[in-house]
């Protein structure tokens, strides 16, 4: 790997790096963001790249020198606008060190720098996806391809488009070139039964997550009034989708306890449990919406709490089946994280594994305060110890872990009281409603809201620094799209994360959503005890805490 001094050799105030620096932050970078395509290509990437790749790993290197590391990243970000000014057509590079610097910004809890960044990030993807590559080089294309890719995969969030139109972005390009993998393809061609290239396999499993996500979004159960065991039903296609996949793996690929341990020691442990962890969690919120937040008796799995007519008539036990895949696919999430720990705690920490230890860890709660709601789940309690430590490891680095550790253990007070003290069917309700407010947190490019968009774009128009006011005339010129459309159901993650309004509900929409506000429950309705009433206030104060308040 080249000398870093050697591409700056012409910027003297810079920060010097040497080989072995930005060798150790590569690897880290991969291990937490296996996404991070184009960094198989570091000898060919910029300066500011390979300086923003450092930047990401500080938090697990050198986290104790905070002062030199908030010196380094005000370099970067002055460094970033000078380069955006001098060298807009290297459109390529940019992208690489916005994404990067996206990730640094919303690692480190810096949610406005990471809209404004991710604004940025996004009009210039949308320059370069009308780029026609077919008559570049191999090597160019490549790297192009795994730019495109690495910021499709990590900014996998729902935005005002369609799901389809989401898709569309991830069916134009083709596949990343990997070992086993020896024609370049699209997703539509990728046959899991053939495959060992576990890029392609990554992508795909992302693919089916936008679906899940998509379907959960939408509004699940609610939305789209199908029994869940209908063959034509959405759901059941789903789930059926995921379950080929799995089924079809070759034996090599699949998820075994001996094929975690493999790839760790063919150090593709990354990629291959990143591909495993997104299908279980895909698997998890599909079956979790008929789970019901806390069992109304002891008669076992029965289907939600709230009973809709569609979902009458269910073929003999078919609830229980769907919670025994649910809870069992939280184990599977478990021991994924286990051997992680076993492998000198190689964990991958980005948000969106943080938000599936965090989903994992209350599912595996639930079943140890409740072990009659589904049978066969044995060990919960080491299961769960395994995302506990997960998320402890992971609080150290991620400033949002803090607020994950703190939900996780809130959602145990609340079981603990269901179980001692039993629970009214208010609270019942009322955090039935609120499992899913986590949801969008997984997705690093969330939308924002019209006020806050407006002002990131005031904040550009009205920089000071000159180059930064180029850099936003130009793409206004060439691409004046807003930085983020918006969405309801991320512009109320987006509320809870910043405690910023939003108010992206049309009217049609006011009285499905008013049934599913948690402060409609809690101050209205008297048959709450007190310890209810204050537990649900302590809940709602979480949902809505500031990640930039968190330590």
């Amino acid at each position: 790997m080249r000398n870093l001094e050697q591409s700056i050799n012409d910027k003297p105030n810079e920060f010097i790096l040497n080989d072995k620096q930005i060798e150790k932050a590569v690897s880290i970078s991969l291990l937490n963001h296996p996404e991070l395509l184009f960094l198989t290509f570091s000898k060919d990437l910029n300066y500011l790249v390979l300086f923003s790749i450092y930047l990401l790993s500080t938090p697990f290197t050198n986290k104790s020198n905070k002062k030199k590391n908030f010196e380094m990243l005000k370099k970067l970000e002055s460094n970033v606008f000078n380069e955006l000014q001098s060298n807009i057509n290297d459109l390529i590079s940019t992208l690489q060190y916005l994404i990067i610097m996206l990730l640094i910004y919303w690692q480190a809890g810096k949610t406005f720098k990471g809209y404004l960044i991710g604004g940025m990030a996004e009009r210039t993807y949308k320059l370069l996806y009308r780029e026609n590559i077919e008559s570049l080089p191999f090597l160019k294309k490549e790297l192009f391809l795994r730019t495109i890719w690495s910021y499709q995969l990590i900014t996998l969030s729902l935005r005002d488009e369609s799901s389809n139109d989401v898709k569309k972005r991830l069916h134009k390009f083709q596949l990343p070139f990997s070992n086993g993998n020896d024609n370049l393809t699209f997703i539509k061609d990728i046959d899991v039964s053939t495959t060992n290239d576990f890029t392609s396999l990554l992508i795909l499993s992302s693919e089916t997550w936008l679906d899940c996500l998509n379907w959960i979004s939408n509004g699940g159960k609610y939305y789209y009034k199908e029994a869940p065991w209908n063959t034509s039903s959405e759901w059941f296609q789903l789930n059926n989708k995921i379950s080929e996949i799995q089924n079809n793996l070759p034996k090599d690929n699949k998820f075994s306890l001996e094929n975690i341990n493999l790839s760790f020691h063919n150090n593709y442990n990354s990629l291959y449990c990143s591909f495993h962890l997104t299908l279980l969690i895909s698997k998890i919120i599909l079956h979790r919406e008929f789970i019901p937040f806390i069992p109304s008796d002891n008669t076992g799995a029965k289907g939600p709490f709230d009973k809709l007519p569609w979902l009458n008539n269910a073929p003999t036990d078919w609830w229980k089946n769907s919670a025994k895949v649910c809870f069992q696919s939280a184990c599977d999430v478990a021991t994924i994280l286990q051997r992680c720990r076993l492998n000198d705690k190689k964990y991958t920490c980005n948000l969106f594994n943080g938000f599936i230890g965090l989903t994992s860890g209350t599912l595996l709660s639930y079943i140890q305060h409740f072990p009659h709601y589904v049978d066969h789940i044995e060990d919960a309690n080491i299961y769960y110890n395994e995302c506990v430590e997960y998320l402890k490891y992971y609080k150290e680095f991620l400033n949002i872990g803090s607020y994950y550790f703190k939900v996780l253990e809130q959602n145990d007070k609340i079981f603990d009281l269901a179980v001692e003290k039993g629970i009214s069917f208010s609270i019942i309700s009322t955090m039935e409603r609120m499992k899913d407010d986590l949801l969008d947190i997984a997705n690093i490019s969330v939308p924002v809201n019209e006020e806050s968009k407006e002002k990131v774009e005031s904040f550009i128009q009205n920089a000071k620094q000159e180059q930064m006011k180029g850099f936003q005339f130009r793409f206004q010129q060439q691409l004046p799209d807003q930085l983020f459309p918006t969405n309801e159901k991320v512009g109320n993650f987006v509320n809870n994360f910043t405690n910023e309004p939003v108010n992206t509900i049309s009217s049609s929409e006011t009285e499905f959503h008013k049934t599913f506000n948690p402060a409609l429950s809690l101050n209205d309705d008297t048959s709450m005890s007190a310890v209810e009433k204050q537990l649900l206030s302590e809940w709602s104060q979480l949902m809505n805490w500031d990640i930039s308040t968190l330590k």
